[in-house]
Formats: C-alpha cells, sequence, structure tokens
C-alpha cells in the first residue's frame, strides 16, 4: 500500500509497523525520493531490524557490535537514541563514542548526515553526538554507522557471593 501512495506521487505517514526488512525500507525512501514525495515515519515505527539480529550478522563476519541494548527486540536507532547502555559501556565506552556517522530524519522530513564511515571526519559542530542520547527531540536516526570491535576470542564472566554488600567495597 505504501509503495502504490509513492508512486501515485502522494506524500505518507506510516504507523508501526513500517517494514520488517531493512532492504524494503531502503526501497521505498529511495522510491520516496525519486517520486519527490515525503514518507515520514511515527517515532514509534520499526524500521530497523532488530539488534539480536544485528548482531548475530556482525559476529557472523568475525566482529563485536560493543553495545548492551535494553532488549533483544530494540532497534539500534532506538539504542542510540535513549544513550542505552549496559556493562559493556564500562570497557568499551558510552554509545556517543562508538558511532561513526549517521542519518537522521528531520522533523519537516529532510534527510541529513552527520559524521562519516571513517574515525577522522568531524569539522565544526560535532551534530552526530548531539542526537545521540537526544530521544529523538531533533530527528529520527535511520542509519548509522558504527565503530566495531573485533570478536574476543573467548567470554568469561566472574561471580563472587558475598553476604552483605558493604563487603564489596
Amino acid at each position: 500500500i505504501i509503495a502504490a501512495c509513492l508512486e501515485a506521487g502522494k506524500h505518507v505517514l506510516s504507523q508501526k509497523p513500517f517494514v520488517l526488512d531493512l532492504d524494503e525500507g531502503e526501497r521505498l525512501a529511495d522510491l520516496a525520493d525519486k517520486q519527490g514525495v515525503l514518507l515520514a515515519v511515527n517515532q514509534n515505527a520499526r524500521w530497523a531490524p532488530h539488534f539480536s539480529y544485528m548482531r548475530e550478522a556482525v559476529e557472523a563476519a568475525g566482529w563485536a557490535l560493543p553495545f548492551d541494548p535494553p532488549g533483544l527486540h530494540t532497534t539500534l536507532g532506538g539504542t542510540l537514541a535513549a544513550a542505552a547502555i549496559g556493562p559493556r559501556h564500562l570497557g568499551f565506552g558510552p554509545p556517543r563514542d562508538l558511532v561513526l556517522g549517521m542519518e537522521v530524519v528531520l522533523g519537516d522530513g529532510v534527510r541529513t548526515r552527520c559524521g562519516g564511515r571513517v574515525v577522522k571526519n568531524v569539522t565544526g559542530y560535532d551534530l552526530m553526538k548531539l542526537q545521540v542520547g537526544a530521544h529523538g527531540s531533533f530527528g529520527v536516526i535511520s542509519a548509522a554507522w558504527l565503530r566495531l570491535r573485533p570478536k574476543p576470542e573467548c567470554e568469561r564472566v566472574l561471580a563472587i557471593a558475598l553476604d552483605e554488600s558493604g563487603d564489596a567495597m
């Protein structure tokens, strides 16, 4: 239905779920650009694949995503917008330090990019770091380029039982 509306030259405001496949979302966004119309997505829509899917794909290639999202069904854009952290931030840093660049859809439908696909690519204000943790106040994060880490050879978890919380100090 969305594609038919875009092909007819109509602006579209989509509610959730928008698409379940990122390739389909990109195809519709490109179609909107080609037709010169706006495709706006409700902030709660799920364009991106679930974080668990992305983690599996990255690990299969020998890399690791150094994020701890709040749940397996969260999206990368939502994790970055909330600057959600977990225990891994102690070793890898906060989410804002792991993002190289991003594409953001502003409130008027304009798609803009900040940062880049390489580590040293910022001149002037670093608007990308402003977006991370802004909870969508400035726009909706639609794409992000991340700093990946090599997949560790092994992971170990250590647990220590304490009688009282004061013993930890």
